[in-house]
């Protein structure tokens, strides 16, 4: 089940759907970790994303997908 982040931002006052939302989206998020984790086998590029996000250089945002 994937819940849009805009749903978990307009939060209409019911805590359990809510606490759902987060548990759900901090799922997805992990899993996304992980793919990465799997998918990416040189250092040199995570170090350079790493450092372009830290820096400001590059920014990404959940809300922009």
């Amino acid at each position: 089940m994937k819940i849009p982040l805009k749903e978990i931002q307009d939060f209409d006052g019911n805590y359990y759907e809510l606490v759902m939302a987060v548990i759900v989206r901090t799922n997805q998020i992990i899993d996304q970790i992980s793919l990465a984790e799997h998918t990416i086998s040189d250092e040199r590029v995570v170090t350079r994303a790493f450092n372009d996000i830290m820096t400001g250089r590059f920014t990404y945002s959940i809300e922009e997908r």
